[in-house]
């Protein structure tokens, strides 16, 4: 069996969760809405890359499904954030400086 970091009740999986849902409002802060889904596709592909890297080391560490669905959740709650509130943020921000 592979190398397990410890996690405290799962809080690993929030820790996946929050991670991308941090990117993900990040990056539809940068994109314009209808490329949001680009954006979405792009955090889940590297989420799926990293855990499969993981699991092809070969020096204890192992891909987790659970993880990959974290992150794919993270993505999700991050997206639907943008699409309530946050996307577009780096814009409104630009357009404040601009006005200073």
């Amino acid at each position: 069996a592979g190398m397990q970091v410890p996690g405290l009740f799962g809080f690993d999986k929030l820790q996946h969760f929050g991670t991308y849902c941090v990117l993900a409002v990040w990056f539809t802060g940068l994109v314009s809405r209808r490329n949001y889904w680009k954006a979405a596709l792009a955090l889940v592909c590297l989420g799926l890359g990293m855990e499969l890297l993981q699991q092809s080391m070969g020096r204890g560490r192992i891909g987790e499904p659970l993880d990959m669905a974290a992150n794919a959740l993270g993505v999700a709650a991050g997206v639907a954030l943008a699409l309530w509130q946050t996307g577009g943020w780096a814009r409104r921000i630009e357009a404040w400086l601009a006005r200073s």
